[in-house]
């Protein structure tokens, strides 16, 4: 698609739409030109101006506009009109993992493949890292699925990128961002966290991958809250039989409460779950 921002909508034919959030929608379109598929992410100004996301969206297009890895969608330009911002992305032939994990008759899925979305996950979250990104926002939504099976991670909308190299960042962020039920122990507390609130939130999608809930989930938000500052897993009352040992030893490696404590992503990559293929 090249470097140029000169598009217009004209230039697309406009398809299904993909996914839709209280900012804008998403459409698979095709490039008139060269018929290319992409998937086009469509958000008004007025609605960016109205929530002061200005700012946030010119972040997110400067993070993921230079992310290149297999397991991270691809944020290929972004053009304007009057009224509308539109971002040109990779396109996911099978859309969203959260989908995939509604449209499964037990609401889970199974765990060699939860290993394998997740070791492809780790690897995204190992190269976002290395380069000092936080993504803060992981949940199924907000994973797809190519046309070959394998995962895409997306939505860099709460992204942020530590600059090491600036006297004023110390690597920590106090931005309360992200979903009630990812949300990190330190988060909630209101305290300065790092990159590895990633970390917890990665525990969190494995555990809803296998079991089909949250680890935390309560009726009320804040005894969510309460859950996750205590750590305390809501293990179901057959999960030695439904899940291998070392899968819950994973999880709970990763929903550490004290930070320091919390497996790193490579203590994650080289995790003996990965090293099985029960």
């Amino acid at each position: 698609m090249g470097l140029a921002k000169n598009f217009k909508i004209s230039d697309f034919e406009i398809g299904k739409i993909l996914g839709k959030g209280k900012l804008g929608r998403v459409y698979c379109c095709k490039h008139k030109k060269t018929g290319y598929i992409v998937a086009i992410k469509v958000m008004r100004k007025a609605d960016l101006i109205e929530f002061k996301l200005i700012k946030q969206l010119k972040k997110e297009i400067m993070i993921q506009g230079k992310l290149n890895h297999k397991s991270i969608t691809k944020l290929y330009n972004w053009f304007a009109d009057e009224k509308r911002i539109y971002l040109i992305m990779e396109y996911c032939y099978n859309g969203e993992l959260y989908r995939a994990l509604q449209n499964s008759k037990s609401g889970t899925l199974p765990e060699f493949k939860v290993r394998k979305y997740i070791s492809e996950l780790l690897a995204s979250f190992k190269f976002l890292q290395d380069n000092n990104i936080i993504h803060r926002d992981l949940k199924p939504e907000n994973i797809l699925l190519d046309e070959y099976g394998d995962i895409k991670l997306t939505d860099f909308g709460w992204a942020t990128q530590v600059n090491l190299r600036d006297p004023t960042d110390n690597g920590t962020r106090n931005t309360l961002c992200g979903t009630i039920d990812y949300l990190s122990p330190e988060i909630i507390n209101n305290e300065p966290y790092n990159n590895k609130v990633d970390n917890w939130a990665l525990g969190v999608l494995t555990f809803e991958l296998l079991f089909g809930y949250a680890p935390f989930e309560q009726l009320k938000k804040e005894d969510t809250y309460k859950m996750i500052c205590s750590g305390q897993i809501n293990w179901p009352l057959n999960e030695r039989d439904s899940v291998t040992s070392l899968a819950k030893d994973f999880i709970e490696k990763l929903l550490i409460v004290r930070v320091k404590d919390r497996m790193t992503i490579n203590e994650a990559l080289n995790h003996s779950w990965f090293k099985t293929t029960s």
